[in-house]
C-alpha cells in the first residue's frame, strides 16, 4: 500500500515499520535518509496534490497538525487521527495498523499500551539532581527543588501548553507537574507575571516548533530555573516518543537495581 504522510511523527513511524511512504511534508525530516527521496507535497497548513509521483492508496492527517480544508481537497482516500493524550496512541495506532495491514505497526502500538498502563515516573529535579528525561541543557539551572513546570512552545507572544494535550499527558506520565495555567485553551497565550509569582516553577523551553535554542541570552535572564528540552522527544508521538519514554523507565529501573 502506498501512503503519502502529511504528519512529520506518523512518517517516521510509518517509514520505520516498512511502509511504503510516497509524499510527505517539509518537516518530516526523520528518518532523514529515507525521507530524502520522498516528494514534499507541501507543509503541515498547506498541500499542493500534484506534486505526487504515484497516487497514494491512503493520505495520513492529524486533526491537531493539519487543517481541515487540506482533508477536504483530498481527492484520495484518507485516515485522520487524533491524538490528544498518551492512551489514545495505542488504540489509534491499532487502527492504522489493521487499516494498511501492517504487524511491525501493531507491535509499536502494544508498546505503547505497555506504557500507558505503567504508573507515572517519579522524577525530582532540584540543585543536587538537575537531570531529568529530554533535556539538552540548562540555561539558568535549578537552586532548590522543582515542583512544577510551564513548558512553553512559541515566544511572541508566549505560548505554553497544559496537560490535556499529547505533551503534557506525556510529561505526567513522566512525573512532572505541569502549571495549571487559568485559560481554557490547550495552548493558552500566558502572562508571565502571573507564572513568575508561582514558587517553585521551572520554564522548559522546547526545541520546536519554536528554535528557542536561538534565543539562549534572552532565556537567561529569567529568574527561574530554565532549560532547553527535545521538543521532538516529547512531541513526535510515534516511534520517537515511544522509544524516549521506553528509555525513561529503562534508566530509572536500572537506577534502582544499581
Amino acid at each position: 500500500m502506498k501512503i503519502a504522510s502529511l504528519v512529520p511523527s506518523w512518517t517516521e513511524t510509518l517509514i520505520r515499520s516498512g511502509a511504503d511512504v510516497v509524499g510527505r511534508t517539509r518537516y518530516c525530516l526523520h528518518p532523514q535518509n529515507e525521507v530524502a527521496s520522498i516528494p514534499v507535497l507541501g507543509g503541515t497548513k498547506s498541500v499542493d496534490w500534484s506534486r505526487l509521483q504515484v497516487q497514494p492508496d491512503l493520505v495520513i492527517f492529524d486533526r491537531e497538525e493539519n487543517k481541515k480544508e487540506m482533508a477536504d481537497s483530498c481527492p484520495f482516500p484518507f485516515w485522520a487521527s487524533h491524538i490528544r493524550k498518551l492512551s489514545d496512541l495505542g488504540p489509534q495506532m491499532a487502527e492504522l495498523a489493521s487499516k494498511i495491514s501492517s504487524p511491525k505497526l501493531q507491535e509499536f502500538s502494544e508498546r505503547w499500551r505497555a506504557i500507558d498502563s505503567l504508573s507515572a515516573l517519579q522524577t525530582k529535579i532540584s540543585a543536587e539532581n538537575p537531570s531529568f528525561p529530554g533535556l539538552i541543557r540548562w540555561f539558568v539551572p535549578p537552586t532548590e527543588e522543582v515542583e512544577e513546570i510551564a513548558y512553553f512552545v512559541w515566544r511572541k507572544p508566549w505560548m505554553i501548553l497544559q496537560r490535556q494535550t499529547f505533551i503534557g499527558s506525556l510529561l505526567e506520565k513522566l512525573g512532572f507537574r505541569l502549571t495549571p495555567y487559568p485559560s481554557e485553551e490547550l495552548y493558552p497565550k500566558v502572562d508571565l507575571d502571573w507564572l513568575l509569582q508561582r514558587p517553585k516553577i521551572a520554564f522548559f523551553f522546547s526545541s520546536e516548533p519554536y528554535p528557542f535554542e536561538n534565543k539562549e541570552e534572552e532565556l537567561k535572564g529569567f529568574q527561574p530555573p530554565t532549560a532547553l528540552v527535545d521538543g521532538e522527544a516529547f512531541g513526535w508521538f510515534g516511534i520517537r516518543s515511544l522509544e524516549f519514554v521506553e528509555g525513561a523507565f529503562k534508566n530509572q529501573r536500572d537506577q534502582k537495581l544499581s
